[in-house]
């Protein structure tokens, strides 16, 4: 691990700094970060200090297991700066503990939350999941009240995806075990909303739930399409519009590591080792860029309670572009799946960075803008009708897309 740690933090020092304002949000994540010794994680959070800066209030958040960790590692890792815990919880039932293949137990959830109290994290957060398989309405209103009733500040929750050749894949397709059909999987999401909501939990995105005050500041940089930096194995970055994932393995990501030079700009050169082809500054690529960026837009703002700014995106990406939003979204506004509601208050977003495998960071960048002076046919934003929106996010979503033809003018 120790190796790990050097060539990451080796990454780290070789990549160009962008702007002039330091990181405000750090996530360690993609693996299980709770099992790196702390000295390890202080080597790397002294390396982000040293080459990006950090600011004094930055959101520091390690993915952390229960089991794998107990108050002493915990107290040693709010000494460095941790102050949010994610903490994949899944369920709160040892059989389906058990499905999931995960190495804990329940009684291990129980210790892991009695020590994030006892060390009065400021921010935690639990990860579900629904939709396991043989998972009962009964069984799923047990791991939701176990949840609430631990209090945390923050509880995300996923739908089970079943991907190919994962054992779920090869489970279900050998008949060894059945699914929620998607009619119960609906019932267990519109359940999620209600018990947490009532509870005290904003939902401000399909797949996640906030005490006031505590959203996921990482997160939303994803949402809001903030740019930030990515470090490790198999982390992925999002600079000047560009996404680009390191190798996913480790020997390839060790010589790609090696083969940097210093003051390598974070867009993937050198571009023989990136897992993308060469990025060049031609109109065509530049176009493509911009097209993506317009669809992620869509995307990730849809998935949230604040929804898309018209306004923000027809300045963005023309009066024409929003048009053709709206008139994708003209049935589900009809059915009350999407709403059109008056804009938000203008909020700040500087961000962030983000690294992998076993540690991740992120990075500060930018500010929305005012609406003060938009035409008023913009001056609104769309959302997802929750839950029933959120619950056809996809198809919705789906309809944007296909209303694009990037032969004309959007």
């Amino acid at each position: 691990m120790q190796d790990y740690v050097r060539t990451l933090c080796h990454e780290i020092k070789a990549t160009t700094r962008q702007g002039a304002l330091p990181c405000n949000t750090i996530y360690f994540g993609g693996g299980t970060p709770s099992l790196v010794p702390p000295e390890l994680v202080e080597e790397i959070l002294l390396t982000v200090k040293e080459c990006f800066g950090v600011r004094p209030d930055a959101e520091i958040t390690l993915e952390a297991d229960p089991g794998t960790f107990d108050i002493v590692r915990l107290q040693q890792y709010m000494k460095l700066g941790v102050n949010r815990i994610s903490m994949g919880v899944q369920s709160f039932e040892e059989e389906h503990l058990q499905a999931c293949g995960r190495s804990h137990k329940v009684a291990d959830v129980y210790q892991a939350v009695q020590a994030v109290q006892e060390c009065q994290v400021p921010t935690w957060s639990l990860d579900l999941i629904s939709g396991l398989p043989g998972l009962t309405r009964e069984q799923w209103r047990h791991t939701l009240h176990e949840a609430i009733r631990m209090d945390p500040n923050h509880i995300s929750v996923y739908d089970l995806q079943v991907e190919e050749g994962t054992p779920f894949s090869r489970w279900y397709e050998q008949g060894r075990m059945s699914f929620p059909q998607d009619d119960e999987a609906a019932s267990m999401y519109s359940e999620a909303v209600q018990m947490l909501t009532s509870a005290g939990y904003e939902h401000y995105e399909i797949s996640n739930y906030a005490k006031p005050g505590h959203r996921s500041k990482h997160n939303q940089v994803y949402w809001k399409g903030v740019p930030y930096y990515a470090f490790g194995l198999g982390a992925a970055s999002y600079l000047n519009g560009v996404r680009f994932s390191r190798p996913a393995k480790m020997q390839q990501y060790k010589s790609w590591v090696l083969e940097m030079s210093d003051g390598v700009v974070e867009r993937g050169d050198p571009p023989q080792q990136s897992r993308e082809e060469s990025l060049t500054s031609s109109a065509a690529t530049a176009n493509a860029n911009r097209e993506d960026a317009l669809l992620d837009t869509v995307m990730l703002r849809l998935r949230t309670s604040d929804g898309l700014d018209m306004g923000a995106f027809s300045r963005t990406y023309s009066s024409d572009a929003a048009s053709v939003v709206m008139q994708a979204v003209q049935k589900h506004k009809e059915y009350g799946l999407i709403l059109q509601l008056p804009l938000l208050h203008d909020v700040s977003t500087d961000s962030n960075c983000r690294t992998a495998s076993p540690p991740d960071e992120g990075r500060p960048c930018a500010l929305e803008s005012t609406n003060a002076h938009l035409p008023p046919s913009w001056n609104f934003r769309i959302r997802l009708s929750d839950p029933e929106g959120f619950l056809l996010s996809n198809s919705i979503i789906s309809d944007v897309f296909a209303a694009f033809s990037f032969d004309n003018k959007t």
